[in-house]
């Protein structure tokens, strides 16, 4: 039997080398976390840019097949305080064939309210195109209620408006 002799080098780490190794490596992921967070909000800057040029070519590619640009705002039901303005679609589901949302766009029947039952695919339909990435709503699509009341139906959630003229849909028109 051979006697056991103790060896003086030793194969591992010491419990602090470890420390300090581990230390080492948070203090450079705390310094890189910064520049990854303003890199992702760069790309998400740049997303948001190409959606506004996506819209902006789509309402183009409208004008130029029709003659003029999408309605900011269309409906068959009449609302409150005049003729045609209750629940209706808006310039978004107009140029959704400009975006190569032919698809979608032949699922929305326009002579119907946007609440009829046959167009709730459609209206609950998120596209990427009209989300900005900066944006994180907690789902997809929000419901739309009767002044606090009850819900009515479900929407797409979208980060851009369009402008359907200088009054409001439901303003009363001068007598």
């Amino acid at each position: 039997m051979r006697p056991h002799r103790n060896n003086p080098s030793r194969a591992g780490f010491t419990l602090i080398e470890l420390l300090v190794v581990i230390a080492i490596i948070a203090v450079l992921i705390g310094l890189l976390l910064p520049a990854v967070q303003k890199v992702r909000e760069a790309a998400a800057r740049t997303t948001c840019t190409n959606n506004l040029k996506q819209i902006g070519v789509a309402m183009h590619g409208y004008h130029s097949a029709l003659g003029y640009f999408p309605p900011g705002f269309t409906s068959q039901t009449p609302g409150v305080d005049e003729e045609g303005t209750g629940p209706g679609w808006g310039w978004g589901a107009h140029t959704l064939p400009y975006i190569e949302q032919d698809a979608l766009y032949r699922q929305i029947t326009l002579t119907k309210d946007i609440t009829d039952p046959v167009n709730a695919t459609a209206r609950g339909t998120s596209l990427k195109v009209y989300r900005c990435p900066s944006d994180t709503p907690p789902a997809p699509t929000f419901n739309a209620v009767d002044g606090g009341g009850p819900t009515l139906y479900a929407l797409a959630f979208s980060n851009y408006a369009g402008v359907g003229g200088q009054d409001e849909v439901t303003r009363v028109a001068a007598k």
